[in-house]
């Protein structure tokens, strides 16, 4: 595993042989077998739900006991109380996280084919040679297959942090333009605005043009309700 401390970083390499050993385990069918006779209840042919968490670990599944109850109850698809040698498959099966999605994108099996001190051929050849490869070819091609990895793996990591880089940027943008946007209403806030009365009105053209007569007075009226 990778335990960082800031710009320090400590790689567990037995630890992570450990997860990739637990990988490949979890590809062997012979394995599951193997460890579902060893846990199953002879009466039933079940593995049940006090040694499913035991179970669980023999394939680096550390889970604790209220997850394997729940387990227990979500992959018991037929109910009757134990996991068969299916069900018990599914249960052992992780979802592919999305570090895996992403792993699976990669050309790694083209890469490795490529790093195979194999010509190549028609049919199954190219097969049959893989088997006559003896324990020195296969260790160059793995040292073949290591150093397209690490190249491989820098040049993805920097586009990943390129991505999120630009991902980032565009997240602040539109914080930092819906922020501003609230601002700019707020600066256009409406207020009330009073002109006055009718007397007032009267009283301030009075000063400009003089008094109007009274029959004036009630036909100004006649001809500006609004200002009542």
């Amino acid at each position: 595993m990778v335990y960082s401390r800031g710009l320090v970083t400590m790689v567990d390499a037995a630890a992570l042989a450990l997860s990739v050993h637990h990988f490949l385990d979890r590809q062997k069918d012979s394995l599951f077998k193997e460890v579902f006779e060893r846990f199953k209840e002879e009466s039933s042919g079940t593995i049940r739900t006090d040694v499913l968490q035991q179970a669980l670990f023999e394939f680096g599944v550390p889970v604790p006991k209220k997850t394997a109850e729940e387990l227990m109850l979500a992959m018991d698809l037929d109910e009757n109380g134990g996991l068969d040698y299916e069900e018990f498959k599914r249960a052992v099966a992780q979802p592919p996280t999305q570090l895996e999605q992403w792993a699976s994108m990669l050309p790694l099996a083209g890469m490795l084919a490529s790093s195979l001190p194999i010509s190549g051929g028609q049919g199954d050849q190219p097969l049959r040679d893989f088997c006559r490869l003896g324990e020195d070819e296969i260790k160059a091609a793995v040292e073949a297959f290591r150093g397209g990895l690490t190249q491989l793996l820098l040049e993805a990591k920097t586009k990943l942090t390129h991505m999120f880089e630009v991902a980032d940027k565009k997240a602040s943008k539109a914080a930092q333009d819906s922020a501003d946007g609230c601002s700019t209403v707020s600066k256009f806030k409406t207020f009330k605005m009073s002109t006055g009365t009718i007397t007032d009105y009267h009283g301030s053209l009075s000063s400009r043009i003089g008094k109007f007569p009274p029959f004036k007075m009630v036909v100004l009226h006649m001809y500006l309700p609004s200002l009542r």
